[in-house]
């Protein structure tokens, strides 16, 4: 086996690679709440009947249910910076303002795939849902950033520099 761990930010949808989710959820090996080893006739007709349960209401589930949040989920919403009110005003003559966007809300417990999750994430999602003392939530954080245009004074000369990492393009759980 081959393990190739790589640093390229190219999106999943380009690479055509399926993430952590996708591989666990379309193993052979994995199988979501299982009731235990039995064996033989009666013991079958018990777990049938479990599962029918479990699937009627999720009575008697010997795993955690997932968390429901308590705010709204994670999102992007508006963050307007104003170089005037924080002393930029001199040197910059454009934008005099502009919308940076922010993340906020809470992150489902265990994540998905909407949320675009990291790896690491989607694990710590998992032990908190059946360890939930053990490790903290995941966090609603910028998951891509994009530039902003600006025109301003540097060294008395009137610039046009391009800064990245202005604004909140997307928001995730990590």
């Amino acid at each position: 086996m081959m393990v190739v761990f790589s640093k390229h930010n190219h999106s999943r949808e380009e690479t055509g690679m399926p993430t952590l989710i996708h591989t666990v959820e379309h193993s052979k090996y994995i199988t979501l709440d299982k009731v235990g080893d039995q064996s033989g006739r009666r013991q079958k007709r018990n777990r049938n009947e479990q599962e029918r349960v479990k699937l009627a209401g999720n009575v008697g589930s010997t795993a955690p249910t997932p968390e429901s949040p308590k705010s709204p989920l994670c999102r992007k919403v508006d963050m307007w910076v104003d170089f005037d009110q924080i002393g930029w005003n001199q040197w910059i003559v454009h934008p005099k303002r502009y919308n940076a966007f922010r993340c906020e809300g809470e992150c489902p417990c265990p994540v998905d795939e909407t949320f675009n999750p990291t790896n690491h994430a989607y694990m710590q999602s998992l032990v908190k849902l059946y360890h939930p003392d053990k490790v903290p939530s995941i966090s609603c954080v910028p998951s891509r950033l994009g530039p902003l245009s600006m025109l301003y004074y540097e060294n008395g000369e009137l610039v046009l520099r391009h800064h990245e990492e202005m604004m909140v393009e997307e928001c995730g759980c990590h």
